[in-house]
């Protein structure tokens, strides 16, 4: 088991009995300068995602090293930035596979 407070989230909407947007809400706001990077199988999520604040969104199939990368630049932002960032009426959430 782990213990302790994890650094990053990747959370994948499709859970077999609970809903990823609630549970993304509900980690959210007990802990709001925790990095999500949000996994989906379902296309037109991003809106959603940008909508909530999300980091990152990435659409299944996963391409890992685009994922890792992105996972390596949240993990490196400074909280006081990040805190910044995610005050900012400007918030970009990153997809981490646009369509063309």
């Amino acid at each position: 088991f782990f213990h302790g407070e994890p650094d990053l989230i990747l959370l994948d909407l499709n859970m077999p009995n609970g809903n990823g947007w609630r549970t993304f809400q509900h980690m959210e706001n007990a802990r709001p300068l925790r990095p999500f990077i949000i996994i989906t199988a379902r296309p037109d999520r991003f809106v959603h995602a940008q909508e909530l604040g999300v980091d990152a969104l990435m659409e299944k199939p996963l391409n890992l090293p685009v994922l890792l990368d992105a996972i390596k630049q949240l993990l490196a932002e400074p909280e006081r930035e990040r805190s910044r960032r995610l005050i900012s009426p400007g918030l970009q959430t990153v997809h981490l596979n646009p369509r063309p």
